[in-house]
């Protein structure tokens, strides 16, 4: 009982400080109708105990759009300023059809997508630079017909099936469960269910393709923001500062993992590029 009071009074005092903070600080005003793309996010690690403390910045994200506020981009960083990786995208017409990620170390993997009807067949591939990480998995998405993912299955190089659904509340993903059967029969179920508020997300002016943005980039908030989440083994509480247009300026995250409850806490914060 003392631990859970104890988690209740730090989640209180967090908002308390968030709502402090945006009384106190108010940004200045936007137009709230602006088109605003994410632009970059920083992300960084506080200590549970003391979160003025910060234990370093470990990634930073560069988007990089097309004149159709499509991501054709997607640059991360140590903190060191070091290129990590690099995203590009390719389009054919409204079709999103090609993601190559270059990794620092060499490593080259490609996501090909071929999409027919309410059905896309994605053909992944990794060549890496000690190719006996070489493999190449396919994946059937199947979408609904908003053209938003409802299922994707795919079968890994040693014969295990996994099978993700999805779904969805006003415009946003609130489930998700992931049945992974091995080639020798056992069967593991994970369940996921989030809750959001009703500012725009980061990426809600993006066009790149909605089934990609659920599927790949929801974290950081398809058309609203990501409050809560929790499942089996983790649970994460989301509190947010917002820029003068409504858009997420800086975003903490409180996360308990297993029935240690050990508790981290992260911290992003959001750039965006004015169209």
């Amino acid at each position: 009982m003392k631990k859970v009071v104890s988690n209740y009074l730090v989640i209180t005092a967090l908002a308390v400080t968030a709502a402090f903070t945006s009384c106190n600080e108010k940004p200045e005003k936007e137009d709230p109708n602006q088109i605003k793309l994410l632009k970059t996010i920083i992300e960084c690690f506080r200590n549970y105990d003391n979160l003025d403390y910060n234990s370093g910045c470990y990634d930073k994200y560069k988007f990089e759009y097309d004149e159709h506020n499509r991501i054709t981009k997607m640059s991360c960083y140590f903190s060191s300023e070091d290129l990590y990786y690099t995203n590009t995208y390719t389009y054919a017409g409204d079709d999103l059809i090609l993601v190559l990620w270059s990794h620092s170390s060499g490593d080259i993997e490609t996501h090909e997508y071929t999409k027919d009807g309410y059905i896309i067949t994605e053909k992944y591939t990794r060549n890496g630079v000690n190719s006996t990480y070489d493999f190449v998995n396919t994946y059937a998405i199947e979408l609904d017909s908003d053209g938003i993912p409802v299922k994707r299955t795919r079968e890994d190089e040693y014969g295990n099936t996994y099978v993700e659904t999805y779904g969805y509340q006003d415009g946003n993903l609130t489930r998700y469960t992931m049945t992974a059967t091995s080639k020798s029969g056992y069967t593991d179920v994970d369940s996921e269910t989030y809750q959001y508020d009703n500012q725009n997300g980061t990426l809600y002016h993006c066009k790149t393709p909605k089934w990609y943005l659920f599927l790949e980039l929801n974290y950081f908030g398809v058309k609203n923001n990501r409050t809560e989440e929790r499942w089996i083994r983790h649970s994460a509480e989301y509190i947010y500062e917002f820029d003068g247009a409504g858009f997420p300026a800086k975003r903490t995250c409180r996360s308990v993992t297993g029935m240690s409850s050990w508790v981290s806490v992260w911290v992003n914060e959001f750039t965006y590029i004015k169209k």
